[in-house]
């Protein structure tokens, strides 16, 4: 019972009267849904589980419908429900309005040409006005579309054009996207993301399959933490946007029974989506755009559900063989392709900020993407390490910056473990040469083994004159050079690394 009475609490029942429509015989969709119940009276606040809320669901399915027929039906409201009505009707049922939040209401004449069914009369818009109906004298259950099918959204009465989009407090047309044309969408929509691989960009088309209007975008960022996972979730907050503001400007449209479907061929962006309440581990990739798809996921007011779509089918199949979601994805591909590599010449990147991102980190002005602890550590690294290089010679300050430091370590597991080891030592002056032995053990002399040259450091190394050490090193230098003509490197390039090598840092690498 406690569980029930938690699930009651939570969608603000009192009575049958709550759980039950306007016609006083069928149950409210919402009463049974994962969203918080609206009341003019005071409930304690709750947080029911799923597995609560599929106990009261099924608890409501199978006790109401054994109690109607006791009553036959409930009679009229001896007071004003505290549950908000935002449909109202005519006492002869030729006219129903609909209350708007922002005091208006719109007026829907009965269509007499579609004959009636089982989920009732057909209504049809007629206009909007300032105010409140004066011929509403019944409360109404109203369903913008009675039929909806389970896998994708149908939307009736609603106006989603990018006009619309574009005026409302955020905008989410504000990258790269076109569309077929802006008239009023009346169907079922086809969501399908994907991205290119090779750089952070995001692409997504919108499809209605009643009309074939599209909506197409991408988004491209520029940043030292982007890469392929960052694009999959930024193609996947693209159309989130773009439901969240249909919704907004459309809230005629009841979404309490609508159920999208959303395609995306990343394993990762089907998990996240489908489990929007549960809580990101500390050092998750990619935080930021993760945990804003969790948020614009709840603040939708429809039921969501990605599905896993394998991604470059056409590698296999024929276009024409492939199915819509699977042509979609195929056609996102191309999409972020192309708009990467138009925003990598032209430079124009989006904004790294959100609409709904309430707390943004940065650290030198860029935005921390992923894990915070990992990015101050990082950020700490990296200014210790530009001090001490600078301090001992290997790398000037402003020159810091300009080496691929995010690929060292990638390279470095190609080696052996005592190797990493040796060039670590290596570059940080604590190699095992006679200069530093030395200070250890008084009876080691600060020379050179094998030439004899006093002050034995790390640079002697690969300097030293000795005819065999020489013969070692030019060694060296022939298979660097062997290597760099079978990788194709230009041949001016190649013949300055191997010059500057070959004299030992007796000559610079800009004038050999």
């Amino acid at each position: 019972m406690e569980i029930l009475n938690r699930c009651r609490r939570f969608h603000c029942v009192h009575s049958l009267a709550d759980i039950l429509r306007a016609d006083g015989k069928t149950i409210d969709p919402i009463v049974t849904s994962s969203q918080p119940g609206l009341s003019s009276r005071l409930f304690s606040w709750e947080q029911p589980t799923r597995s609560d809320l599929r106990f009261w669901t099924t608890t409501i399915k199978s006790v109401v419908p054994r109690t109607i027929p006791a009553i036959t039906t409930l009679g009229a409201y001896i007071s004003p429900p505290h549950r908000p009505y935002t449909w109202l009707a005519s006492r002869d049922n030729l006219q129903v309005f609909h209350l708007l939040p922002n005091d208006k209401y719109t007026i829907y004449q009965k269509d007499d040409s579609q004959r009636t069914t089982r989920s009732g009369p057909r209504y049809t818009k007629i206009s909007t006005h300032n105010g409140y109906p004066t011929d509403a004298a019944l409360y109404a259950s109203v369903d913008p579309n009675p039929i909806v099918p389970t896998s994708l959204i149908s939307i009736q009465h609603a106006t989603f054009t990018t006009q619309q989009l574009t005026s409302l407090p955020f905008s989410p047309v504000s990258a790269h996207s076109a569309t077929r044309n802006s008239g009023n969408w009346n169907g079922r929509i086809i969501y399908m993301k994907d991205l290119s691989t090779s750089a952070c960009s995001g692409a997504f088309i919108l499809h209605c399959t009643n009309t074939s209007e599209e909506i197409k975008g991408c988004f491209v960022d520029s940043s030292h933490q982007a890469h392929n996972y960052r694009g999959e979730f930024l193609g996947a907050l693209g159309p989130l946007l773009l439901l969240r503001a249909a919704f907004m400007a459309n809230p005629q449209v009841d979404a309490a029974t609508v159920k999208i479907r959303l395609y995306c061929d990343n394993k990762g962006v089907v998990a996240h989506g489908n489990k929007v309440d549960e809580v990101l581990k500390s050092e998750q990739v990619q935080a930021d755009l993760i945990q804003l798809m969790k948020t614009y996921s709840r603040l939708i007011p429809v039921q969501l559900r990605w599905i896993y779509v394998h991604g470059h089918s056409d590698d296999t199949t024929p276009f024409h063989k492939l199915s819509l979601a699977q042509q979609l994805n195929v056609r996102c591909d191309a999409l972020a392709r192309k708009y990467l590599l138009r925003a990598i010449q032209q430079h124009i990147f989006i904004h790294p900020s959100f609409p709904d991102e309430d707390i943004i980190l940065s650290i030198r002005s860029e935005k921390i993407r992923s894990s915070t602890r990992k990015a101050i550590y990082k950020n700490w690294g990296t200014q210790l390490a530009r001090d001490l290089f600078d301090k001992r010679n290997k790398v000037p300050r402003d020159s810091f910056d300009l080496i691929y430091w995010e690929m060292i370590p990638k390279v470095m597991k190609e080696f052996p473990k005592t190797f990493q080891d040796w060039v670590t030592r290596h570059i940080s002056d604590f190699n095992g040469c006679n200069r530093y032995l030395s200070q250890w053990k008084p009876t080691v002399k600060n020379v050179c083994p094998s030439c004899g040259i006093a002050n034995e450091d790390t640079k002697h190394i690969t300097r030293c004159k000795d005819t065999s050490r020489t013969a070692l090193f030019m060694e060296g230098i022939e298979e660097i050079r062997s290597w760099l003509v079978t990788n194709h490197t230009p041949p001016h390039l190649a013949s300055l690394i191997h010059s500057y090598l070959s004299h030992r840092g007796e000559m610079s690498l800009w004038n050999p």
